[in-house]
């Protein structure tokens, strides 16, 4: 990231605001996790456990951004 590799993120957080948008993420959010990997998680709570990683990769990617770490 930093000013080599610009952050689309941020911009994905701002535009969340739109309920376009913020609809068309969450389809490609359910669609690749809840539907494509979650199935392949065994026990309860498949979907959750599919997004995590997911959910903690993008947070760490938006603070860095946020604070100029590498």
């Amino acid at each position: 990231m930093g000013a080599e590799h610009p952050s689309h993120l941020p911009g994905l957080v701002t535009a969340a605001n739109d309920d376009v948008i913020r609809a068309v993420v969450r389809d490609r959010i359910e669609r690749a996790f809840d539907e494509q990997l979650a199935p392949r998680r065994p026990g309860a709570d498949r979907e959750l456990r599919a997004e995590s990683p997911a959910a903690v990769i993008t947070g760490i990617a938006v603070l860095r951004g946020k604070v100029g770490a590498r």
